[in-house]
């Protein structure tokens, strides 16, 4: 069995913004900023030419504001 001290771990950076949220990820032997992966392939764009949004929509979910969205609460 691998020690833990030697086993991969995934790094997950979340942008919760206002607006819009982003994200990225690397793995925790990345040796350089350039082995950082930021998810871009959100459906929708910023403009018409774009295919793809760097970051999503965010949307904030108040239970009072949202009935559809309440989970047993």
């Amino acid at each position: 069995m691998a020690s833990s001290a030697n086993q991969l771990k995934l790094i997950v950076g979340i942008d919760y913004g206002t607006t819009y949220s982003g994200i990225s990820f690397a793995l925790s032997n990345a040796a350089d900023h350039k082995d950082i992966t930021t998810w871009t392939k959100y459906p929708g764009a910023f403009s018409h030419s774009a295919e793809h949004s760097v970051k999503a929509p965010t949307r904030i979910a108040l239970k009072e504001e949202n009935e559809d969205l309440r989970i047993n609460a």
